[in-house]
């Protein structure tokens, strides 16, 4: 089998960059990332952080859907990234099936919001998080097929 298309790895690192930009610039709750942003003394991640956040809640109004890009958005690309890069691994150097695949899919993508709603890990339980995920999975083969993935 060949490799990934010219332009596929593209659906590996641009959700992922646009994730972390939404992160970044609108999320308040201090995040693992931010952990190690603050690690970086001449980053001056505090007052940045309070004007990207200050930018983001003045370019979007409140309510379901700004909720949606600032929440939910964030997490339905990281699943897309990484079930595209998984596929790009697990076909083309380890032969994995389709179905297996699917399976582990599911495993990462559901898993962190299951272990939520336990309790197990830290976080908030989402029904949006995981609606999108399970539709990520359905999807993303025959997405990562059209760019040759």
């Amino acid at each position: 089998m060949n490799g990934p298309g010219r332009w596929g790895w593209l659906l590996v690192i641009l959700p992922l960059l646009v994730g972390f930009a939404i992160y970044a610039n609108c999320r308040d709750a201090p995040l693992l990332y931010e952990r190690l942003f603050r690690a970086v003394p001449f980053l001056h991640w505090s007052s940045s952080k309070q004007f990207l956040n200050s930018r983001c809640h003045a370019l979007l109004s409140s309510g379901p859907l700004a909720n949606w890009l600032i929440y939910s958005l964030p997490n339905a690309l990281w699943v897309f990234s990484t079930c595209c890069f998984l596929k790009h691994e697990l076909i083309y150097m380890q032969r994995v099936s389709t179905s297996q695949r699917v399976f582990i899919y599911a495993v990462i993508a559901v898993m962190p919001e299951v272990l939520q709603s336990c309790g197990i890990l830290v976080g908030t339980f989402d029904q949006i998080d995981l609606i999108l995920s399970l539709l990520i999975i359905i999807f993303v083969e025959p997405f990562c097929r059209v760019f040759s993935f």
